[in-house]
């Protein structure tokens, strides 16, 4: 696969490319629309560094490894916020549902972002785990 690259934003990012199976397909593309053509570095695109005056694309590895792991945390706090909203009920004040297993597992939900974080292998609380 080769790539056309006809376009970076301002901050270097890419904007406009076209995918080619043949390379010279791609190199007269490029020529037609003022860019450049590679090999397809694969990878994650939203990551890709232009430089349309040097022609090349460098994967921003440091960017792609900040945005995945805030992403990840995201998801994890997504996921423990649904876990405690769909408890709620039993945290009420005459609840009988309120159990110290119950009231554990809640403390571990709210705490798991941060055990997370410091441990990305930790399991997500469950219910009756200890």
């Amino acid at each position: 696969m080769y790539l056309s690259i006809t376009g970076a934003t301002a901050d270097n990012k890419l904007a406009k490319y076209m995918p080619f199976e043949v390379e010279a397909d791609a190199i007269a593309h490029a020529l037609e629309y003022n860019g450049f053509s590679i090999a397809d570095p694969e990878g994650n695109q939203e990551f890709w560094v232009v430089d349309m005056t040097a022609k090349t694309i460098t994967q921003d590895t440091d960017t792609e490894a900040s945005v995945t792991a805030a992403r990840a945390m995201a998801d994890i706090r997504a996921k423990r916020d649904a876990a405690l909203a769909a408890t709620d009920w039993a945290a009420l004040p005459d609840s009988p549902a309120m159990s110290d297993a119950m009231t554990a597992y809640r403390t571990a939900l709210r705490d798991y972002p941060a055990i997370f974080a410091s441990d990305n292998s930790a399991d997500f609380p469950e219910l009756g785990a200890e």
